[in-house]
């Protein structure tokens, strides 16, 4: 979401941060995959098409790459093998998005306080 920050606001300024900021609470606040700021971007926009547009551009890359993966590991007769590839998927997916939290929150926090409260609150869920 980092990326999609600063593309949306300091590069293209199709929103501002404020707007930004609503559309992620929303993304976080609705069930399923937290894809849904994009959405909310492209509808911002371009509408309906913005929308279906974005979707579809977010969601279409990395299903053909987990596609691949999932047949790759499937082919794997190494059990060991498969767990190891497992868990650095895993490793990094935790990864990424602590690192989108972290700028995030940087981002979105302008005072050393709300930094504090946003560790705070992290830690504490």
């Amino acid at each position: 979401m980092p990326s999609l920050l600063d593309l949306a606001v300091n590069q293209e300024h199709w929103i501002d941060s404020a707007t930004f900021a609503d559309y992620f609470a929303i993304a976080q606040a609705a069930p399923g995959p937290n894809f849904m700021t994009v959405t909310l971007v492209g509808w911002h926009v371009y509408g309906l098409a913005g929308a279906i547009l974005a979707s579809i551009a977010i969601c279409w890359p990395p299903s053909v790459r987990v596609l691949f993966l999932e047949r790759y590991i499937t082919k794997i007769q190494d059990h060991e093998k498969k767990k190891i590839i497992q868990y650095a998927a895993a490793a990094l997916a935790i990864g990424l998005v602590l690192t989108s939290s972290w700028k995030l929150t940087v981002g979105f926090n302008d005072h050393w306080t709300a930094i504090v409260l946003t560790i705070f609150v992290a830690v504490v869920t």
